[in-house]
């Protein structure tokens, strides 16, 4: 079941948050997250659920959340057209349920979000090597249009 996500969720928010920043770690070696990553995650998550602006996903099965994405509507920059466009954040399934279609129905349901708050374009960021993730995007009908650059300053 394709649903908003709330209060309730968070420890499965978390539990999913985390493998996917383990999957982000195993890509990126350099990737580290903060010390205090669960409260700033969990303050971020409880202020997405109040959020007009964006909306948090979950797919649930068998009363576990085990899917999540964040689409968030975003202001253009004063000197562009664009009055509004989206993004799309935070998009995990746990890996025992991929490969069931629930990626495509959590992105289904933020690309309906986004719709409906009349964005011109969705923007996403996936890791350069993360194949897996880009052809998902891909076969989704999003288009590599950039390419961001980091130089890793030390640590």
């Amino acid at each position: 079941m394709i649903r908003r996500a709330n209060a309730s969720d968070m420890q499965d928010l978390l539990s999913l948050w985390h493998e996917m920043m383990r999957s982000h770690k195993g890509m990126h070696p350099d990737f580290r997250i903060s010390e205090n990553a669960d409260v700033a995650i969990t303050s971020n998550f409880t202020t997405l659920f109040e959020d007009s602006t964006a909306a948090f996903i979950v797919a649930e099965e068998e009363d576990k959340v085990v899917g999540m994405l964040v689409a968030q509507v975003r202001h253009g920059l004063p000197y562009t057209a664009t009055e509004l466009s989206g993004y799309i954040r935070d998009v995990a399934v746990a890996k025992s349920f991929r490969g069931k279609g629930i990626g495509r129905e959590l992105v289904k349901a933020g690309v309906d979000f986004l719709k409906s708050k009349k964005v011109e374009y969705i923007d996403l960021i996936t890791g350069s090597s993360n194949n897996i993730s880009n052809d998902f995007w891909q076969k989704m009908g999003f288009k590599e249009t950039l390419k961001v650059r980091t130089l890793l300053m030390g640590s």
